[in-house]
């Protein structure tokens, strides 16, 4: 009799411990569920995309994802950026004002441009976009690497039209670039021709 309670109490520990281990996962999944519908709906990958939101969560707990929407964007420019936390998140802007940078992708010379500064804490690919009904106008969406002014654009790291915005069209911009851990990069959201407005970037860490 001893021997089959004790068999039963160490059963019913081990399925004690295994919910709290798991417990931390489901209050991920729970949080995070906006973040990774976002993800999947700008066309990531399903499971990388549980991968990039959960994997911040597990390490920093629910917070992570709680945190992720951001205040509205003050004015930035190479001389004073707007700097993104590590776990990305969403963030919302307006461009007025005159050109100072442009991209190498779409004609973005004439239009002006909000600047944020990003360092992943992950290396990876990351998704970068202006998609969805908070972005009003033609976007050209471009990052760069070391210098803001300057620094070389990464790999595939301009697009112009690759998603719809408010209007419908196939006006925002969508990156997908491979970013490295504790590599500071220069996210430019800039105008089509002239174009300018209020925007929604959204930045997914690998």
């Amino acid at each position: 009799m001893g021997f089959v309670y004790l068999l039963t109490l160490l059963a019913a520990l081990h399925l004690t411990t295994s919910a709290q281990a798991a417990s931390p996962s489901r209050q991920c999944r729970k949080a995070c569920r906006d973040q990774i519908a976002a993800c999947v709906g700008a066309g990531g990958h399903p499971r990388a995309c549980r991968r990039s939101v959960l994997g911040p969560c597990k390490r920093e707990g629910v917070a992570a994802c709680r945190e992720k929407a951001l205040a509205p964007a003050l004015a930035g420019d190479c001389s004073s950026p707007t700097v993104l936390p590590a776990q990305g998140g969403t963030i919302s802007g307006t461009t007025s004002g005159t050109s100072a940078l442009a991209g190498s992708c779409g004609s973005s010379g004439t239009a002006p441009e909000h600047v944020f500064q990003w360092t992943p804490t992950v290396s990876g690919t990351a998704i970068i976009q202006t998609c969805g009904a908070g972005t009003t106008f033609d976007t050209v969406l471009y990052l760069r690497s070391g210098s803001c002014a300057s620094g070389p654009e990464v790999a595939a790291g301009c697009n112009d039209d690759a998603c719809l915005n408010a209007t419908g069209l196939n006006r925002a911009s969508r990156l997908t670039p491979t970013v490295t851990v504790g590599q500071t990069y220069f996210i430019v959201v800039d105008g089509y021709g002239g174009s300018q407005g209020t925007f929604s970037l959204t930045v997914t860490p690998p």
